[in-house]
C-alpha cells in the first residue's frame, strides 16, 4: 500500500517551521519532534517556564530559536512571520 497523500512523504529536513505556544505541553513535544526530524524550528516561549517542563527537560533552549511575539497583537504576528518567513506554522499558543 502507497503512502503518498497521508503526508509521510514530507522532508522536514532544514524546512522552517513556526511553532505558537513552543514552551507549552503540546508544542514542547512537537518542537522536540521538529528538531529530530531535522527542522529549523522557530517557536514563541513564555517569560516563565516550570523547570520540570517538557521544554525544559527536552533543552529546547539550545535547539530552537525563541522568538518573542503577543500572539494577541495582530503586528506582531504578522512581522514574526514575515521576518522567519516559515515553510510550516503550527499554532498552538493560547491565552488562558
Amino acid at each position: 500500500m502507497s503512502s503518498a497523500g497521508h503526508g509521510t512523504d514530507f522532508n522536514w529536513q532544514g524546512q522552517k517551521v513556526l511553532v505558537t505556544g513552543a514552551s507549552g505541553f503540546k508544542g514542547s513535544w512537537l518542537c522536540g519532534i521538529l528538531v529530530n526530524l531535522g527542522a529549523e524550528v522557530y517557536g514563541t516561549v513564555r517569560n516563565r517556564i516550570h523547570p520540570e517542563s517538557p521544554y525544559e527537560l527536552l533543552d529546547l533552549h539550545d535547539e530552537i530559536v525563541e522568538a518573542s511575539a503577543d500572539i494577541s497583537d495582530r503586528q506582531q504576528v504578522f512581522d514574526l512571520i514575515n521576518s522567519i518567513q516559515p515553510t510550516v506554522i503550527f499554532h498552538l499558543a493560547a491565552k488562558a
